[in-house]
């Protein structure tokens, strides 16, 4: 019927405008009733005859063809005939009597010159099953891609009905080859496939075979309880094709001997061996099946009374393959076992292991096969996608914005290579002098180069992000304006830093300078650069006081980029070294002798015996180590003051704060006419802001802490819309702010003054309402972290700066969405399984195991559950009781872990290494899971930090 319907459509588009016309559609005509006349009647001949006859009409047709000279004559409907006459033979003829190399040829012939997509793809199935009885299963595989391929591009309307079958048929594939992983990969197609025809008529017959593949796969994956539930979800009046409606009732009777469940297997037996119910339709051995599986029903019985004639019969006519008679003798063993002659049972049990081995290993060659065939086409996908990201990149680096960043890391690059350049031949002078001062200044030097990676990190990572959201709002030109303020003004705080280190570098150097003097007002230069720290003070609720003697509008010539400098740094210093609610005092007082200056803070002080070193290069205060910093600050200060001819002083003490007091030398005539008149007290520059209470809102109630408040602007600008979040300058002070109230998620800088992260997150472990809540640490430096795992199962996470927004977006989203996963399961009132013990020493457990089989790709839950003595139901249910994650996750997040810290100490040269190591096998899916993970694809992470 289907080349009939061709025949009436090539009928319908022929122009019957003259005679000549009409004469070409009766000729037409008189050929599509001649190849009705032989397809009707060729039903009704055998395989030679059908061969012959349809060999010699399409010699006729091509000899009709090489009458028409004349090209302006449209007589496709030749070639088309000629195709259908080719696609018969192969189907009726030659697939019949499997003969390959003639369906081959003859295929290849059709492929060269038809676009008839839907029959060149019906033509190529001919050619998947010849391939699977030779055991060509790759040949097969790629057979049926070829068929999805032709169909995707036809517009036949079962285009789609047909691809779906052929994935359902390379899905068989990979099941009759015990490739499980490919065949679920398969089913997840599948279902995307079926959604796509959920509205058509043959939907319902589709999900009948969707359900009986399934249960195969299960059967084939020895869950034989599951594939009997699937399968009895099935109504068997729904089946109307013979072919499936038998193979239905052989798969449940095979299940529930598998089972044990006589009874239930008597009742399909019943109904597959009964002619009027179930129709043979020639597709298996039926009668020796029917004595096979009548023999395993009675020893399931162990009814002997009528079991010996079916013995008979199956040893005087056996199966002729040895997989089939591999289940024939199990069963004859079993009867010779119970009836006693051991002798009998022995010799079938060694033949039977013999057959079991050679089939083991033709399914192990196959399965080698296609597993080297899917991992060789991954290959193929992933590194075309590469390619495709590469020049995606390659574009998107011409941007004005990422030019400017990559200058900036290689202007620092170069001056940090200076610097180590000088800093070693310096150290190595010092040896020959001082050995312990030597060891001094290495330990320093380490110190430096860390606290170097942080301050430039840091700016770096919040420029970028900045850059990353301008990109998102191309039309709101205000966020654009906002944005870019923004990353300027972290561009100029990393030039500040840099600036001042190479001040500190080249005034080191250079003892001979000349004075830089202006005049100006020095009234209204003081309180210009003092009001600036005004808005940085109240961001951490300190108050500023300011008080000077120095009457306005009076001129004065100085050196006054010195005196910025001096005035800067401390004043900087003196804030960041301070916990909110404290208060700072500057006050600048023009005496007889010069001007003297005074910063005053109520911050964490330093100790006695290390104040004489504080002002050295690079120095920094024990207690304060932790917080970053070139430590070039007061170490500058010092050299100005110095060339300048003042000097200066620090008092200090241990929690209660620091006076730092600058003498300078000032040329006056008189100095009391340069003086204001009333006595100067202090003046509070910074407005009052109160303590805002904790935001009550159905967001997730986020922690932050961080001693740099641009970083804490940044990070307020991602989660705002998500979390409600709360700020803290250092570990202290979020120790109290997490003791006075409850939070969701709590995000930590490494690097702070007083208390560092991870004193911090130990502070925290002691209260048990935080034991368990999400904690993720921010660090400029990957080896902090790297082969420690401290962080693991999805509990605690660590970031590494620089990192974009998507990444650490995605960890707080994956955690806090796990978190949210395991409080329901605690609070659920199931009933649960008791289990004693810390749940940490389980977790250490689980951890070792999995790593030391993470080669192993075929590592699954079940042998985990043996490794630690519980059944795989228990353990699932203990983990998503103590952790909120099932068995699978965490297998997945110790490999997705360890690959993580695998990248960043880049231990291999490549991500596949890298892949293979942690015991994946599909880059796609590695890199997806990977993604997911930690919002960052791997070849990015190792780009970032290695390229």
């Amino acid at each position: 019927m289907k080349a009939v319907k061709l025949f009436f459509l090539f009928a319908c588009v022929v122009n019957l405008t003259n005679a000549t016309a009409l004469k070409d559609t009766l000729y037409e005509q008189e050929l599509k009733d001649k190849y009705r006349t032989i397809f009707i009647k060729n039903k009704y001949n055998s395989l030679d005859e059908k061969e012959k006859i349809w060999n010699n009409f399409r010699a006729y047709i091509t000899s009709e063809k090489m009458k028409f000279t004349d090209k302006s004559k449209n007589y496709n409907f030749l070639d088309s005939i000629e195709e259908h006459a080719i696609a018969k033979m192969i189907s009726q003829v030659f697939f019949q009597k499997q003969q390959q190399d003639s369906i081959q040829f003859y295929y290849d012939f059709l492929n060269k010159k038809s676009t008839n997509y839907y029959l060149l793809g019906s033509l190529e199935s001919s050619l998947v099953w010849s391939k699977v009885q030779n055991l060509d299963y790759v040949g097969a595989i790629q057979s049926n891609e070829r068929i999805i391929e032709l169909l995707e591009k036809s517009k036949h309307p079962k285009s789609q009905l047909q691809k779906i079958s052929t994935i359902m048929n390379l899905t068989e594939l990979y099941i009759f080859s015990s490739n499980f992983y490919l065949s679920n990969n398969m089913f997840l197609i599948l279902d995307t496939e079926l959604e796509k025809v959920k509205d058509e008529a043959y939907y319902a017959d589709l999900i009948i075979d969707y359900k009986l593949l399934k249960a195969q796969l299960l059967k084939k994956e020895k869950k034989i309880n599951e594939s009997i539930k699937l399968a009895e979800t099935i109504s068997i009046d729904d089946i109307q094709n013979p072919y499936i409606l038998e193979g239905y009732h052989f798969m449940q009777l095979e299940n529930y001997i598998d089972y044990e469940m006589a009874d239930k297997a008597q009742y399909h037996y019943d109904i597959l061996f009964d002619e009027d119910k179930v129709k043979d339709t020639g597709s298996f051995e039926k009668d020796i099946h029917k004595n096979v599986f009548k023999v395993r029903i009675l020893l399931l019985k162990n009814d002997f009374s009528d079991i010996k004639k079916y013995i008979k019969l199956l040893e005087e006519k056996p199966f002729e393959g040895k997989e089939k008679n591999i289940v024939l003798n199990a069963a004859l063993i079993e009867y010779y076992k119970k009836t006693g002659n051991y002798r009998k049972a022995f010799s079938l049990l060694e033949k039977n292991s013999k057959d079991i081995e050679a089939i083991n290993k033709i399914n192990s060659k196959i399965q080698f096969e296609i597993t080297s065939y899917n991992l060789t086409k991954d290959k193929e996908i992933t590194d075309l996608k590469e390619i495709n990201e590469t020049k995606e990149k390659e574009i998107k680096r011409n941007q004005e914005i990422f030019i400017l960043t990559i200058l900036i890391i290689l202007l620092i690059i170069i001056i940090i290579s200076i610097i180590v350049y000088n800093y070693r031949n310096k150290k190595n002078l010092l040896l020959k002098a001082d050995l312990e001062k030597s060891n001094q200044i290495l330990s320093l030097k380490n110190n430096l180069l860390e606290n170097i990676a942080h301050e430039i990190r840091t700016p770096i990572t919040i420029i970028k992000g900045y850059m990353m959201i301008v990109k998102e709002h191309t039309l709101n030109p205000q966020k654009i304006t906002n944005y870019t303020n923004l990353s300027l003004k972290n561009l100029d705080n990393l030039t500040q830093s840099l600036n001042s280190f190479l001040t500190l570098y080249k005034t080191e150097n250079n003892n001979t300078r000349l004075p830089n003097l202006e005049t100006k007002s020095l009234n209204k230069f003081l309180n210009v650069h003092i009001n600036q720290f005004k808005e940085l003070c109240e961001s951490k609720k300190i108050t500023l006081y300011f008080k000077t003697n120095i009457a306005e509008k009076t001129a004065f010539e100085y050196e006054y980029n010195s005196l910025q400098k001096i005035m800067e740094n401390l004043i900087t210093n003196a804030i960041k070294y301070s916990n909110s609610g404290t208060a700072i005092f500057v006050s600048v007082i023009l005496t007889e002798n010069g001007l003297k200056i005074i910063v005053k803070d109520e911050g964490f002080g330093i100790a006695k015996e290390e104040q004489e070193q504080i002002f050295s290069k690079y120095y920094q205060s024990k207690n304060h180590l932790i917080s970053g910093g070139f430590g070039i600050g007061l170490s500058l200060v010092n050299q100005i003051v110095t060339q300048l001819k003042g000097t200066i002083k620090l008092v200090s003490e241990l929690k209660i704060g620091s006076i730092f007091t600058v003498n300078l030398p000032f040329k006056t005539d008189n100095y009391v006419q340069y003086i204001s008149e009333t006595k100067p007290e202090f003046k509070k520059l910074t407005n009052t802001l109160e303590i805002a209470s904790i935001e009550t809102s159905n967001f997730p109630k986020a922690l932050i802490v961080d001693d740099n408040l641009e970083m804490i602007s940044y990070l307020k600008e991602l989660f705002t819309p998500t979390l409600v979040c709360t700020y803290a300058y250092n570990g202290q002070e979020a120790l109290k702010l997490a003791k006075e109230n409850s939070f969701d998620i709590i995000i930590s800088d490494l690097k702070m003054p007083l208390m560092d992260g991870m004193q911090f997150k130990e502070e925290l472990n002691k209260i048990d309402s935080y034991k368990e809540i999400p904690f993720i640490m921010i660090t400029a430096v990957s080896k902090d972290f790297l082969g420690d795992l401290k962080m693991t199962l999805g509990i605690n996470d660590y970031i590494v700066k620089p990192f974009d927004k998507d990444e650490i977006l995605t960890r707080v989203r994956a955690l806090l969405e796990n978190n949210v996963y395991k409080q329901n399961i605690m609070n659920s009132t199931d009933a649960k399984i008791d289990f004693k013990g810390p749940y940490s020493e389980l977790i250490n457990k689980i951890n070792k195991i999995v790593i030391d089989n993470l080669e192993n790709p075929a590592f699954n839950v079940k042998m985990l559950a043996t490794e630690i003595g519980y059944s795989a139901k228990q353990l699932n249910t203990l983990l998503q009781a103590k952790i909120g994650i099932t068995t699978v996750q965490v297998i997945l997040e110790i490999r997705l872990l360890t690959a993580y810290d695998l990248i960043l100490k880049n231990t291999y040269p490549t991500i596949g290494e890298a892949m293979y190591a942690v015991g994946f096998t599909s880059k796609s899916y590695f890199n997806q899971k990977f993604k997911t993970r930690f919002g960052i694809k791997p070849n990015d992470l190792k780009k970032k930090h290695f390229i």
